[in-house]
């Protein structure tokens, strides 16, 4: 499957113009074959430390109730209501936190995990949407 991948950043609702950082995507399209494990990159420019903040990914293609696909708060993982699909396969790099490193790693990757994906960077308000496409 490739994956094309366009990444869109916010602040409430409007694009992020004039600001000391910024939230960095990939420039390429992702490849990547069924069960196979995908980082979403997603980072803060410049490497500002993402450890204290809240780091939200949710589907935005999906009902609003249960769109979550990881939430890190309060130092660690509170995916309770996390979209069952989604259990057990989600992680996002801890140790690499303190370098503003926001990706999620979404393993044994499922032609149901096709949508929109987007990272919230809660504290910051800053958010960058994925559009992820699957095509054969």
């Amino acid at each position: 499957f490739t994956m094309p991948y366009n990444c869109l950043c916010v602040r409430k609702n409007r694009p992020l113009l004039n600001h000391n950082f910024k939230v960095v995507g990939p420039d390429a399209p992702l490849v990547v074959e069924v069960d196979e494990d995908l980082v979403l990159p997603c980072s803060l420019h410049p490497n500002i430390s993402a450890v204290d903040m809240t780091v939200e990914w949710e589907r935005t293609d999906l009902y609003q109730t249960d769109n979550l696909v990881h939430v890190f708060k309060d130092f660690g993982d509170i995916n309770d209501n996390q979209r069952q699909s989604y259990r057990g396969r989600t992680a996002l790099f801890k140790e690499e936190l303190l370098r503003g490193n926001t990706s999620l790693k979404l393993s044994a990757v499922q032609p149901s995990d096709e949508g929109v994906y987007k990272c919230i960077v809660c504290c910051l308000d800053v958010s960058c949407i994925y559009s992820m496409d699957f095509t054969r």
